[in-house]
């Protein structure tokens, strides 16, 4: 029979390539149940040139023996077993898992194609040791001529690394949680180690402690009761001090197999281990200042294999409970601290009272009686204890009541948080104390004791809290919304840079990195206007404008919006020339912020209403929709910074929730208002922007003229910019519009740029090495000849403050914009230059 291995190419799978598909044309398949090649039927010759091609993990299992053939991709998952599991019966390569996979198989051969999404297998002799991992596969009949199955066809893809991970993940996400709410640092160590031993199920996990002096060791352990418990008693580091060095060092200590391991180390722990029966070890250390303070250790009863996964693992939790022990500690300091100062604070504070146990009289003082006059505590007089306790918050009382008791049935110091009931409605927020003095037989006899209102520390933390959230709210939010644009950016400029790429894909790319950009500009513009309104220092520019220019304006930012969502629209504008005393671009951003919102918080196919009237003598703007609403609980607060309704979030796009700020703050610096209005949750809203000093008339043509149009022939452009990219896009998109540039990269190549380039424009970033841009431009206006054209200079920078540009105007720049550039704003000042330039010619 003929060899294989001498075959040529172009008779046995001539077309495939690879590593598995040399070892299949070279292995001998006489000697299998398939025969020589030449006798394969042309279906089995197909599919194995089909899977060896494949660029995913394949393998055929073929005939009654089910021999297997695989490709290049596969061969990884099969371990140590590959190459020799090439041409082998199935149920022997993976004699192991049979058990498992078996009967999945046997559905294929029976004719069903089975398709599993992830499938957990115990994996015994794939790397020589035990190991979980997970699938996802499908098993494809193979049939003949006449339908009988001839063999199977498997497309697979291990899955065990995200399976494993995302459960670590969880894990430790759980582990943060718990660890967060203990304020023991004993009890911190005891969880961590059960929680820990749990997840990897082992038979032991424990926290050792290294004292100061370095002579005692303390351990807390957890286990599933293979092995028997550390008891917690200090042992001596002279047991181990091999051990200790190493992890000292730094060094991770993993023995899978004590019997078998070698070395100082594995002889030391397998010393300490013979009693606990232990044959797997694992340490992970605590260095900290350059001192082993403890260290982590795993065990168990039978060998195991450690995998890195793991170890990572218990590191992190190593870490972890280091510091959740530190916190608990540095909390219990602070909290014996703060009770120290309170009761010192409160002994000379603003109520006080005597209580004499044996008559049930409660003796205020006048504060005290005031505070709780609401229930019948007189001023001056002898109450019964239970009027006192009648005062309070009925959720509280029944606990008060308690502990009370429980403190003079047992002497001890009474102490309690609770709400105090106020007149007209209401509570304050109080804390008490009180001791109880006792007779020589041991009964109480009285409790003298002060009263602390806490109430503006409770609203504060509660503030706090609630500041707290919404700014991890706004971060997690602002993360989100910056995220999003990168993704359509990175794929369509990953489509730019093809050079298979169509004229159409390239056009398409192009507008999506532009509208993108776009829409991270307006976002980060947003945050700045909010900062500055923040600050005080947001500038609004008022100029008569018409009311109707406003409207325009908005409707053209939002529209996009509108349409993508199929809103109907409708307009309501007066008939009236109406202007306004205001800052037209400013009031186009509040009212595109309404009519985007309305966008957003309306399902696709609603209505959006849009309301422009004169009212008195105030300009009234009306956004309304038929979207979902808003509570009236939330209305009080939709106003304020990073505010985010909660519904809203559900059904919308999600935001920053700063728009509603900002539309407040613009119409604020007006000298307007801004309300909210909603018949509830799925009834629609209504806002309403309000501007005094609405006029009647027509305003002068002079109020829009256009800009004037580019010269006839290309303005001299001259760009410096330290960031290469951005200075060669620009730069690219200015020649496009038929600019001529040249680019310098550096303070001094940009004065030299400009004095042997003689520009019309010359646009300079800030921050560049040499001399910044501030300098460049002192040096270029003290060197201007009198009588000289002197070019624009404009300032190219992140920072957009009213500082930053009367910085920018008193170096000599006439201009300043900042960084990302608006496209059209650049152009608007050249084209400006260039009509200043015919003028000039002129």
């Amino acid at each position: 029979m003929t060899d294989p291995a001498k075959l040529e190419p172009t008779a046995f799978l001539p077309h495939a390539r690879g590593d598995m598909a040399d070892r299949v044309r070279r292995h001998d398949w006489a000697a299998t149940p398939l025969g020589a090649p030449e006798t394969w039927p042309d279906s089995l010759l197909a599919l194995v040139e089909i899977l060896l091609a494949c660029n995913e993990p394949r393998f055929l299992a073929w005939g009654p023996r089910r021999i297997m053939v695989y490709n290049d991709h596969y061969a990884p998952l099969c371990g140590s077993k590959h190459p020799a599991a090439l041409g082998q019966p199935f149920a022997e390569v993976w004699a192991d898992i049979l058990d498992d996979v078996g009967p999945i198989m046997e559905r294929a051969y029976g004719g069903e194609a089975v398709h599993m999404d992830d499938i957990m297998f115990t994996m015994r002799d794939r790397n020589g040791y035990p190991e979980e991992t997970h699938f996802a596969f499908s098993y494809i009949p193979v049939h003949g001529r006449t339908g009988e199955v001839s063999g199977m066809l498997c497309t697979c893809r291990e899955t065990t690394d995200a399976v494993l991970t995302q459960r670590l993940l969880s894990f430790q996400l759980r582990l943060g949680d718990v660890l967060r709410s203990i304020a023991d640092p004993d009890e911190v160590k005891r969880v961590a180690v059960r929680l820990l031993a749990e997840e990897l199920a082992l038979g032991q996990v424990g926290y050792g402690e290294i004292g100061a002096d370095g002579r005692a060791v303390t351990q807390t352990s957890h286990g599933d009761g293979s092995l028997p418990p550390s008891r917690g008693t200090p042992r001596s580091p002279a047991d181990m001090p091999t051990t200790l060095a190493a992890l000292g060092s730094g060094a991770r200590v993993a023995l899978h197999d004590l019997d078998r391991e070698t070395g100082p180390i594995a002889a030391e722990v397998a010393a300490t281990s013979r009693d606990s029966g232990a044959r797997a070890f694992a340490a992970l250390p605590l260095v900290k200042h350059g001192r082993l303070v403890a260290y982590l250790y795993l065990a168990n009863r039978t060998p195991r294999r450690w995998s890195e996964r793991e170890l990572e693992l218990a590191a992190e939790v190593a870490e972890r409970t280091w510091a959740a022990i530190e916190r608990a500690s540095t909390e219990s300091a602070l909290r014996r601290t703060r009770e120290r100062l309170a009761a010192t604070l409160d002994a000379a504070d603003i109520s006080t009272w005597d209580y004499d146990v044996g008559s049930d009289h409660l003796l205020p003082d006048d504060n005290l009686a005031s505070l709780c006059g609401l229930c019948g505590v007189s001023q001056g007089g002898r109450d019964q204890l239970e009027s006192f306790i009648a005062c309070t918050h009925p959720d509280d009382r029944e606990p008060l009541r308690q502990r009370l008791r429980q403190a003079l049935e047992q002497g001890q110091d009474w102490r309690s948080e609770h709400r105090v009931l106020q007149q007209g409605g209401g509570h304050r927020w109080v804390v008490a104390h009180g001791r109880v003095e006792r007779d020589a037989a041991g009964r109480a006899l009285r409790m003298p004791g002060v009263l602390v209102d806490i109430t503006d520390r409770k609203r504060a933390e509660e503030a706090l809290q609630e500041a707290d959230r919404r700014k991890d709210d706004f971060l997690a939010t602002l993360a989100h919304e910056l995220r999003n644009p990168l993704a359509p950016i990175r794929s369509a400029a990953r489509i730019s840079s093809d050079p298979s790429a169509t004229l159409q894909q390239l056009r398409w790319s192009h507008e999506v990195i532009e509208r993108q950009v776009r829409n991270m500009a307006l976002l980060l513009d947003d945050l700045l206007d909010v900062s500055r309104i923040t600050r005080g220092i947001l500038e609004v520019r008022k100029t008569p404008t018409a009311a109707a220019s406003i409207v325009e304006a908005a409707l053209e930012a939002a529209r996009p919006v509108l349409a993508a969502r199929k809103h109907k629209l409708e307009l309501d504008i007066d008939p009236e020339p109406l202007h306004v005393d205001a800052d037209p671009l400013r009031m186009a951003q509040a009212l595109s912020n309404l009519l985007t919102n309305a966008a957003k918080y309306t399902d696709p196919g609603g209505t959006v209403r849009l309301s422009a009237r004169r009212e008195r003598d105030a300009l009234v703007i009306r956004v309304s929709d038929s979207g979902i609403g808003i509570a009236p609980s939330s209305l009080e607060r939709i106003f304020a910074m990073f505010s985010q309704v909660e519904p809203a979030l559900e059904r919308s796009e999600g935001g920053l929730g700063i728009g509603l700020a900002l539309v407040k703050g613009i119409m604020e610096l007006h000298g307007g208002t801004v309300r909210a209005q909603s018949a509830g949750l799925g009834r629609g809203s209504e806002f309403v922007l309000s501007l005094p000093g609405v006029q009647v008339g027509t305003l002068s043509a002079a109020d829009h003229q256009p800009a004037s149009a580019a010269a006839a022939t290309p303005l001299r452009v001259a760009l410096a910019d330290d960031n290469v990219d951005g200075a060669e896009t620009l730069a690219a998109l200015l020649e496009l519009d038929g600019y001529e540039v040249r680019i310098a990269h550096d303070g001094l190549a940009a004065l030299e740029l400009v004095r042997s380039y003689r520009p019309d424009a010359v646009f300079l970033d800030i921050g560049m090495p040499g001399l910044n841009g501030y300098e460049v431009a002192r040096q270029l206006r003290e060197e201007q000849a009198p009588g000289e054209p002197a070019p624009v200079l404009v300032a190219l920078t992140g920072w957009g403050g009213a500082g930053d540009k009367q910085r920018a105007l008193d170096a000599g720049f006439d201009k300043h914009l900042t960084k990302p550039v608006d496209p059209d704003a650049l152009l608007d000042i050249l084209t400006e230059a260039a009509a200043s330039r015919q003028g000039l010619a002129a």
